[in-house]
């Protein structure tokens, strides 16, 4: 059965799997905002109709061959900032307890340090 081509009918191309295909892209936009409701970048699903010609010998087009993509997008997702200290050998160093800051020191680290000082005391003694 023949039927014309439009934003109605798309259901019925290629036996429903158009229509499931948008469906999916659409829940994937949806779940994003769902999931990230602070990220208030735009979410998009596009349906992009691509037609060419399909001549026969003479030059008449008398079919169009047609192909639909569809697609959707969602923000990147992006972790907090991470100040990191570069080494020489290409290494980046993070505090995992005080991102903001490579050098900030735990207390434990500090008394670690302390400690290991008053041993060098107690053995030059």
């Amino acid at each position: 059965m023949n039927i014309e081509v439009t934003l109605r009918t798309l259901k019925d191309l290629d036996f429903g799997k158009l229509d499931e295909a948008f469906k999916r892209q659409m829940r994937a936009c949806v779940t994003d905002c769902l999931d990230r409701p602070g990220d208030t970048s735009a979410r998009s699903v596009e349906l992009k109709f691509v037609l060419a010609p399909d001549a026969d010998q003479g030059g008449t087009c008398e079919k169009v061959n047609l192909q639909v993509h569809i697609r959707s997008k969602v923000p990147a997702h992006r972790t907090r900032l991470f100040v990191c200290e570069p080494r020489t050998t290409g290494a980046l160093v993070v505090n995992a307890e005080s991102p903001e800051d490579p050098a900030q020191r735990t207390l434990d680290e500090e008394l670690e340090r302390q400690g290991e000082g008053a041993r060098d005391l107690e053995e030059e003694s």
